[in-house]
């Protein structure tokens, strides 16, 4: 409960009693003389009127105090239903076993069933089971919908679900290694939750056409980056044949892939990452925005990168990790 009697409340009260000795001081002085009967009211009434805007600063101090507190509670009382829904209730512990093992391969089937049928009118036969799992799913989908609505509406803060729910967010971005499940968010308008994942890293890595130079760099130049530094990661470049870009498969190696991090300047340009998904033909299965360490300037973030998924041509390894290939 809200409490009165703080130290800034001790302050308005002196103030008032000191007000009021002044008051009892200038009357004595100029006690009932008829020459200082008129400033004596005009100055009475001057009083007045400075007492009742103190007085409404008083009670408007208090009712913003009690206001604030009220909602601070009310927030705390939500906050605490919606971690015993994720967490507590048996509702998506499921979903979460099968997020946290990367036991996902069923629910990538059903998805892309889902996403043929909502695309090109295939109906598919699912039987009770898979029924089953894909609305568990869907509604485990729908708690993060919900909330990075509040996110978007204000009603919670970036530390809030940090606190709260990092942990999954990052983790469902790390099970998703080919996309699948971001395109399928994507294709059936799932935005605040999109949003959410877009923001597990503020950071983009480049290997590419998208690098200074590049054919492609202008998307970065108009996106509100900043460059960081050149980098480096863990993976093997390769040329693919009559393309004028080429294929990073970012993944464990004795090799690095070297080019440009940037960060994210802004929260809107988040939402540029899908129009780099689209340049990068994520949706078409051609590469996946995945997260991954990065070693820049002397230190080492996670950031994101496009890694290749098609098959590649071992004799066509770039051993140099350096694209463009220079010829010497």
């Amino acid at each position: 409960m809200f409490n009165r009697w703080q130290p800034r409340t001790y302050i308005i009260m002196l103030a008032i009693c000191a007000l009021v000795l002044v008051v009892l001081r200038v009357g004595w002085e100029l006690r009932w003389s008829p020459e200082y009967l008129t400033a004596w009211g005009n100055f009475l009434t001057g009083i007045g009127t400075l007492v009742i805007a103190l007085g409404a600063v008083y009670a408007g101090y208090i009712g913003i105090g009690e206001y604030r507190e009220k909602t601070h509670v009310e927030k705390t009382k939500w906050l605490s239903d919606l971690f015993k829904q994720l967490f507590v209730d048996q509702t998506f512990k499921k979903i979460r076993q099968q997020i946290d093992f990367n036991e996902m391969d069923d629910i990538r089937e059903l998805l892309t069933k889902e996403m043929a049928w909502q695309v090109r009118g295939e109906m598919p036969t699912f039987s009770q089971q898979e029924k089953d799992l894909l609305d568990s799913f869907t509604d485990y989908l729908n708690f993060f919908e919900f909330v990075g609505l509040l996110q978007k509406l204000g009603r919670l803060t970036d530390a809030d679900i940090e606190s709260l729910f990092d942990y999954y967010i990052r983790r469902f971005v790390e099970v998703d290694s080919d996309n699948k499940i971001r395109r399928y968010l994507r294709h059936l308008n799932f935005e605040n939750l999109n949003h959410l994942l877009n923001q597990v890293s503020q950071y983009v890595f480049v290997y590419g056409t998208l690098k200074k130079g590049g054919s492609r760099h202008k998307l970065v130049a108009t996106s509100g980056l900043k460059f960081v530094g050149n980098g480096k990661t863990l993976g093997h470049l390769y040329c693919l044949p009559g393309q004028d870009y080429p294929a990073g498969i970012i993944a464990p190696a004795s090799h690095y892939v070297h080019g440009e991090l940037y960060k994210i300047r802004d929260n809107y340009t988040h939402e540029w990452l899908n129009d780099i998904d689209l340049e990068e033909g994520v949706d078409e299965g051609l590469y996946a925005r995945v997260l991954r360490e990065i070693e820049a300037e002397g230190k080492t973030v996670k950031a994101w990168v496009y890694t290749y998924l098609q098959p590649v041509d071992p004799d066509l390894e770039i051993h140099t990790g350096v694209f463009p290939v220079t010829i010497t």
